[in-house]
């Protein structure tokens, strides 16, 4: 009754890169020029009989992907037969080629509070026992090869990052 798009981008994982890919798929998610914010961005999805929009980011061996799907109800079960998968997949390509922006890089305000959210998600996966073993065992096995890289970055690179390198980055 639904239908599902994913969009996965992937480069190889790189350090520093890796970080800021990370950001990038958090701050996707935080809206688009013509929906700004988060309310505006919710009130859009609503409109599209409550779609689910959400950007994750992935490694899978050497490479990193930025994950973005969206799931809406399948024209077929709406009475007037409105097209919201045309509408969704309109709204991916907005959400990847127009995200919110200020000043010439991503906004400040967006780009700090994601990067503490992002620093205390890599804090609290120390709490997931299994997910800490896999992801050290990672890091012994692959030492300094890419696919030792974490997909959420590290946090020890959000210094040098700022809204306008991280577009650049986009």
């Amino acid at each position: 009754k639904t239908t599902r798009v994913d969009f996965f981008l992937s480069t190889v994982l790189r350090p520093g890169v890796h970080t800021r890919l990370a950001l990038i798929g958090r701050l996707l998610e935080r809206g688009t020029r013509r929906l700004p914010d988060l309310q505006r961005l919710n009130c859009f999805l609503d409109e599209l009989y409550g779609a689910n929009f959400a950007v994750e980011v992935e490694a899978l061996g050497d490479h990193q992907m930025l994950h973005l799907g969206l799931v809406v109800v399948a024209s077929r079960f709406l009475a007037g037969g409105e097209d919201v998968l045309a509408r969704g997949v309109s709204f991916l390509g907005e959400v990847l080629a127009d995200p919110v922006t200020e000043g010439g890089g991503f906004r400040r305000d967006y780009l700090r509070q994601e990067k503490e959210a992002l620093a205390a998600y890599i804090r609290s996966l120390g709490n997931d026992k299994s997910a800490y073993a896999h992801r050290r065992c990672l890091e012994v096995m692959c030492g300094t090869d890419p696919c030792g890289l974490p997909a959420h970055g590290d946090p020890s690179d959000f210094r040098e990052i700022d809204g306008g390198n991280l577009l650049s980055t986009h």
